[in-house]
């Protein structure tokens, strides 16, 4: 990493943990692997609903945990957000292949951590203004527009999930 690429990443994570009310959200940093610069798990003690391994989802849960490997080249290369293959978030936003990657949108040179978390924390709660029009999986599509349509979705108020009054952030285009 470059110092000025050292220097972007740590601004980066200490904006990043002034995000989340820490009631709700502990962030880890583990450790890195050989082509990462940085690998954190995020743990959400939120209501949401997943699908499992052996178990097709949706299944409530009042809590799930998601990765992100932050690679050399950081900021401009964007990092990858996952699951894992034994529990993953039952959204339209999270491929449904090996390693159940959330689907984060374009990345270009105003993207940043905080952003890439923050739309994953909306997602988990799905407080994330879905469209369908653009979707990683179709899986949970019918039953995801009809939870929202019935008012059961957003899981919780996103303005206790953040530590202060987050704007969404907005859809690159």
């Amino acid at each position: 990493m470059t110092i000025a690429e050292k220097i972007a990443l740590n601004n980066d994570l200490k904006k990043l943990n002034t995000l989340f009310n820490p009631k709700y959200v502990k962030i880890f940093v583990l450790p890195n692997k050989p082509d990462c610069v940085y690998c954190l798990k995020v743990v959400m003690k939120v209501p949401t609903y997943v699908s499992k391994k052996n178990q097709s989802g949706p299944i409530p849960k009042n809590g799930i945990e998601f990765y992100i490997d932050i690679f050399n080249g950081y900021p401009k290369i964007k990092p990858r957000v996952y699951y894992g293959n034994e529990e993953w978030l039952y959204h339209v936003n999270v491929f449904n292949s090996d390693g159940h990657t959330q689907c984060t949108d374009e990345w270009n040179k105003d993207s940043d951590l905080y952003q890439i978390a923050e739309k994953t924390a909306r997602a988990v709660v799905f407080d994330d203004n879905q469209k369908f029009k653009s979707m990683a999986s179709s899986i949970p599509e019918s039953w995801q527009k009809d939870m929202k349509a019935k008012g059961k979705l957003p899981t919780m108020d996103t303005a206790i999930l953040f530590a202060r009054n987050v704007k969404r952030t907005p859809k690159v285009v």
